[in-house]
C-alpha cells in the first residue's frame, strides 16, 4: 500500500512538471508567434512604403518624358499613358493599403498606425495623406493630355515634379524612417523578452529538478535496488525451477519406462494369445484384458504428452504426407473396433485439396486419431466420417479443414465449455458411462495451436457431434503415382454402385468420377435390380454387402439369375471378418472383394484386376498375425533385449510370423553376434546393462560401411520428447515404443525388408 501511494504521489508530480512545462512552452510559442507577426507586418509596410515612395519617382519620370512626344508617335504616347496610369493607380492602392489595412497588398490587419505615422500622415508639417492625393490627382491629370499638347511649361507638370523632389518626398522619407524606427524597437523589445523567457525557463527547470524530478531519481534508485534483488531472488527461483522441471522430466521418463515394460508383458501376451485356438469365453476374457491395457496405455501417452506440451518440449516435424493415403492408414488403427461396433468409417477429401502436402504427420494422425477414437466411443450405430476441405490458400501455403462427423449421443450446449479443459469431462460423476481422464481434447487443441491452427465443436444430444480442426500446411510436390498406367484402363467405364449409405455412395462417386468413370447409385438392392433388368450400360457392379431387406449376397445371386447379366463383373464391400469366414461363398458369386474402410489403392487395384485379371502383388491385412511374412520377406533378424518377458514376447511374435531369431542381452553380446553372423534386421532395446542400444548403435555406425550394415530399430519403453532424437542421432534407421503391438512390428519388417540389399 506504502508502494502504490508514493507510486501516486511520483506520478502526480511528474504529471504537474509535464503540465507547468506544457504551459509555459505554448504561452513562450503563442508569444514568439505574435511578436513575430508584427514584425513581419512591419516589414511589409516598410517595404510597401519604399514602393510608394519609388512609385512617386518613377511617376514624376514618366510624366517628364511625355513632353517629348510629337504628333507622329502617338501610338508610343499611348502605351506610356496607359503606363503611367497604371503606376498612378498602383501608387493610390498602396498608399491606401498603409492608411486602411488593404489585405490585397499585405496583412496589416495587427497592426495599428502609430502616433508619429499618424502625424506624418494628417498633421503639419507633411500632412503627407493631402500631398499624396495632391499629387496623384495632377498626375491624372496629365493623363488626359492628348498626344502632343503635353510641354514642359504644363502646370500641372511642374507642380507634379516639383513635389516629386521636395513635400512629397520628404514625407515619405519620413515614414519610412520612422517605421524603420519602430521596427527596431519592436526588435529589441523581442530580445529582451527572449532574455526573460530563458530566465523563466531555468528557474522553472532548477524548481522542477529540487520538488519533482530529485524525489523520483530517490524513488527510482531505491525501487532499482529491490528489483536487483528480486532478480536475484528469481534467478535462484529459475534455477530451482529447472531443477524441478529436470526432476519431473527424469520422473516421468522412469515411470514411462517402469510402466510401459510391465505392460508389453500383458499386452504382447494379450495379443500372442488372441492368436491362438481359444473358446468363446476365453477370448472374451483376453478381450477384456487387450481392452483394459489399451485403455492404461491410452492413458499414460496423454498424461506424457500433455507433460511435454506443458514444457514446450514438443518439436513439429516435416515430411511429406499423401492425403488419402494418410487417412486411410490412420483408419487401420480403428478398424477392429469399428467392425466390433458394426459403424462404417468414412472418408471424402474435397476436389480442391492438393494430394500431397509437408507437415508432421505423427502429430496430425495424434489429432486425427484423438477425434476419431472420440467418435467411435460415444458411437452406438450408423458412422463416423472424415472430411477434408481447403479452407484457405495462398501460393504454396494452405489452410484445410479437417471435419470428423459421427451420429453419436451428442453434447449438452451447456457442457461443451468442458471439453477442452484439462482433466474436465461433460460427465464427471463416479457413474460415468465413457472412460478416459479428460486430456485427450486438450492435447488436440494445443496441437492446433502449435501447427498454425484451431478446433471447435458442434453437438446436438441424440443427433451427433461434429468435431473441426485446420491446419496450416504447405503444398510439395507428389512423386510419380505407381497406377497412372491403371487408372487409363478405366476410362469411359460404367461403374453400378449399390450401396444404402449415402456418404459411401458420394465417396465411391467422387473416386470413380476422379478416375473419369461414369456411375450409377443405387441405395437398394431393389432398386439395383430394377435399374440392370432395364439394360442400361453397365460394366462392373459394386455392391455393399450389408444392406436392409435385401443384402449384398441376394443381390447376386438375384443379378446370377438375368440371363444377359450373368457375365456381369460384381464387386462386394465387406468386413475382414465377413470375408474370412464366408471365403468360398464370396469367391463363388464376386469377381472381388473390398475391406472396409475403403482405400482409393484397393478399390483401383480391384477394378483393374476385374477388366484385366491381373491383380496387383499387394499383401491384404487381417486381423491376424500373418503367418507368411517370412515367406515374403526372409529376413534375418537380431533381438537386442536385456528383459526376460519381452524377449519370450518378442520371439513367440516373430515366430508366429514364421521367423527364427537370434537373441542378445546387451550391446556387447550384439557387436559379438555381428562379428559371427550378417543380419538384416536388429531390434534393438536403448536400456540394457554393460552397453546400451545408443552406444551399440553409434558403434555398429562407425565399424560397418552402409551396404553392410543391418537396419537398426529402436525399441524403448520411454516416450520422453527426445528419445527419438537421440536414436537418431545415433545411427538408428526407426524407432518403435513399448509396449510393441505385432500389428507395428509387421509393419517395421516390411517396410524395412523391402530394401534393395535385402533377400525378398
Amino acid at each position: 500500500m506504502q508502494n502504490d501511494s508514493q507510486h501516486i504521489f511520483l506520478t502526480k508530480r511528474y504529471a504537474l512538471a509535464v503540465a507547468i512545462i506544457s504551459i509555459f512552452v505554448t504561452l513562450t510559442f503563442i508569444s514568439m508567434y505574435k511578436f513575430l507577426k508584427v514584425q513581419s507586418n512591419y516589414a511589409a509596410v516598410i517595404n510597401i512604403s519604399g514602393k510608394q515612395r519609388m512609385l512617386s519617382q518613377r511617376i514624376a519620370l514618366y510624366a517628364n518624358d511625355l513632353t517629348h512626344y510629337q504628333a507622329d508617335s502617338c501610338q508610343l504616347y499611348a502605351k506610356d499613358i496607359m503606363t503611367l496610369t497604371k503606376m498612378i493607380d498602383l501608387m493610390q492602392n498602396v498608399h491606401n493599403a498603409l492608411l486602411n489595412s488593404n489585405k490585397s497588398y499585405t496583412d496589416t490587419s495587427e497592426l495599428e498606425l502609430s502616433k508619429s505615422i499618424y502625424d506624418i500622415y494628417y498633421h503639419p508639417p507633411f500632412r503627407l495623406d493631402k500631398q499624396v492625393n495632391k499629387f496623384l490627382n495632377h498626375a491624372r491629370v496629365i493623363t488626359n493630355i492628348p498626344c502632343g499638347g503635353l510641354f514642359k511649361e504644363n502646370s500641372d507638370l511642374l507642380v507634379l515634379s516639383n513635389m516629386a523632389k521636395t513635400k512629397l518626398l520628404i514625407g515619405l522619407n519620413a515614414v519610412v524612417g520612422e517605421y524603420q524606427n519602430e521596427s527596431e524597437d519592436n526588435v529589441s523589445m523581442i530580445v529582451q523578452i527572449k532574455t526573460l523567457l530563458w530566465l523563466f525557463t531555468l528557474l522553472v527547470l532548477v524548481l522542477e529538478v529540487l520538488f519533482i524530478f530529485r524525489p523520483m531519481v530517490h524513488y527510482a534508485v531505491s525501487k532499482a535496488k529491490k528489483l536487483r534483488k528480486q532478480n536475484t531472488e528469481l534467478k535462484q527461483a529459475k534455477i530451482a525451477a529447472e531443477q524441478a522441471a529436470r526432476a519431473k522430466t527424469d520422473f516421468l521418463a522412469t515411470m514411462s519406462h517402469e510402466i510401459r515394460t510391465p505392460l508389453n508383458g500383458v499386452v504382447g501376451m494379450t495379443n500372442l494369445l488372441l492368436n491362438t485356438s481359444i473358446t468363446a469365453q476365453q477370448r472374451e476374457f483376453v478381450d477384456t484384458i487387450r481392452l483394459s491395457s489399451d485403455t492404461l496405455l491410452t492413458v499414460i501417452n496423454d498424461i506424457l504428452d500433455f507433460s511435454k506440451i506443458e514444457l514446450g518440449r514438443v518439436v513439429l516435424e516435416e515430411e511429406p504426407i499423401e492425403i488419402n493415403t494418410f487417412i486411410e492408414e490412420t483408419f487401420d488403427l480403428f478398424t477392429a473396433k469399428a467392425l466390433n461396433k458394426n459403424i462404417e468409417l468414412l472418408y471424402l477429401v474435397e476436389e480442391d485439396v492438393p494430394s500431397w502436402v509437408r507437415g508432421d504427420a505423427n502429430r496430425i494422425r495424434q489429432i486425427l486419431s484423438s477425434l476419431i477414437h472420440n467418435a467411435l466411443k460415444f458411437t452406438k450405430q450408423g458412422e463416423v466420417f472424415i472430411s477434408i476441405k481447403l479452407h484457405s490458400r495462398v501460393e504454396d501455403e494452405i489452410e484445410l479443414l479437417f471435419s470428423v462427423v459421427d451420429t453419436g449421443v451428442g453434447i449438452p450446449k451447456n457442457k461443451l465449455d468442458k471439453l477442452f479443459k484439462a482433466f474436465s469431462q461433460v460427465d464427471s460423476s463416479t457413474t460415468r458411462q465413457y472412460g478416459g481422464i479428460g486430456l485427450g481434447l486438450v492435447i488436440t487443441k494445443r496441437l492446433c495451436k502449435l501447427m498454425g491452427g484451431q478446433v471447435w465443436v458442434e453437438s446436438k444430444v441424440n443427433e451427433g457431434s461434429i468435431f473441426s480442426f485446420t491446419l496450416k500446411l504447405t503444398v510439395c510436390d507428389a512423386p510419380k503415382s505407381l497406377f497412372e498406367s491403371k487408372v487409363e484402363l478405366l476410362q469411359g467405364q460404367h461403374i453400378l454402385v449399390v450401396d444404402d449409405n449415402v456418404n459411401n455412395q458420394r465417396i465411391l462417386n467422387h473416386l470413380l468420377h476422379s478416375w473419369n468413370c461414369s456411375t450409377t447409385a443405387v441405395g437398394s438392392g431393389e432398386k439395383a435390380l430394377a435399374w440392370l433388368q432395364h439394360n442400361n450400360k453397365c460394366n462392373v457392379a459394386i455392391i455393399d454387402r450389408y444392406m436392409p431387406k435385401m443384402d449384398g449376397i441376394e443381390l447376386a445371386k438375384a443379378i446370377n439369375k438375368i440371363p444377359e447379366r450373368r457375365e456381369l463383373p460384381l464387386i462386394v464391400l465387406t468386413t475382414i471378418d465377413e470375408l474370412e469366414n464366408n471365403l468360398e461363398e464370396t469367391k463363388r458369386l464376386f469377381q472381388a472383394s473390398i475391406c472396409k474402410p475403403i482405400k482409393q489403392t484397393h478399390l483401383l487395384n480391384m477394378l483393374n484386376y476385374v477388366f484385366t485379371g491381373e491383380k496387383n502383388k499387394r499383401h491384404v491385412k487381417t486381423t491376424k498375425i500373418d503367418n507368411s511374412l517370412s515367406k515374403r520377406l526372409p529376413l534375418r533378424i537380431l533381438l537386442a533385449e536385456d528383459d526376460v518377458i519381452n524377449q519370450k514376447i518378442s520371439l513367440l511374435t516373430l515366430e508366429k510370423m514364421g521367423y527364427n531369431i537370434d537373441i542378445a542381452n546387451n550391446g556387447l553380446e550384439v557387436l559379438s553376434a555381428l562379428e559371427e553372423k550378417s543380419y538384416d534386421i536388429i531390434l534393438m532395446d536403448l536400456h540394457m546393462p554393460r552397453m546400451d542400444g545408443l552406444v551399440a548403435s553409434k558403434t555398429i555406425v562407425e565399424k560397418y560401411p552402409v551396404s553392410k550394415r543391418p537396419k537398426i530399430i529402436a525399441t524403448t519403453a520411454s516416450a520422453m520428447y527426445n528419445v527419438k532424437k537421440q536414436c537418431i542421432e545415433a545411427g538408428m534407421d526407426d524407432y518403435m515404443t513399448k509396449p510393441l503391438q505385432w500389428r507395428n512390428l509387421e509393419n517395421i519388417l516390411e517396410k524395412w525388408g523391402k530394401t534393395d540389399d535385402a533377400p525378398i
